[in-house]
């Protein structure tokens, strides 16, 4: 019998951790909804923010791995997309941008969008 059939992967990045961000629009244009945990999020500009990993090591940032977003009218958010720097590891910090259509753009009021964020506990 193979290696594969009897120890399948399920992923190839060692010890994979995820962390979802939720962020919604409004009057304060992005802000965290819902459970965070291990992170903040401070807004830096129209429809951009940094996020800061509270874990000693979040491990190696693999990427973006999952972007969801949602509305009251959906039509409202299909043409946004999240787009990420560079993993700064010494701050443990991670810029992020939302735009549609190519311009920074912020949530309005009733807008979602979630962020699933993967890194490997494994040390580089």
């Amino acid at each position: 019998m193979s290696q594969e059939a009897t120890n399948p992967l399920k992923s190839n990045v060692y010890e994979r951790r995820d962390y979802i961000l939720n962020l919604v629009g409004g009057s304060s244009a992005l802000t965290l909804s819902g459970a965070n945990r291990g992170m903040t999020f401070s807004r830096t500009g129209a429809g951009a923010g940094t996020i800061t990993f509270l874990d000693d090591f979040p491990g190696v940032f693999i990427g973006l791995t999952g972007q969801g977003f949602r509305a009251s009218t959906p039509g409202d958010v299909d043409n946004y997309i999240a787009v990420v720097g560079d993993y700064d590891a010494s701050a443990k910090t991670l810029d992020i941008v939302l735009s549609e259509g190519g311009t920074p753009t912020d949530l309005a009021a009733n807008e979602y969008v979630t962020l699933q964020l993967t890194f490997s506990v494994q040390e580089a």
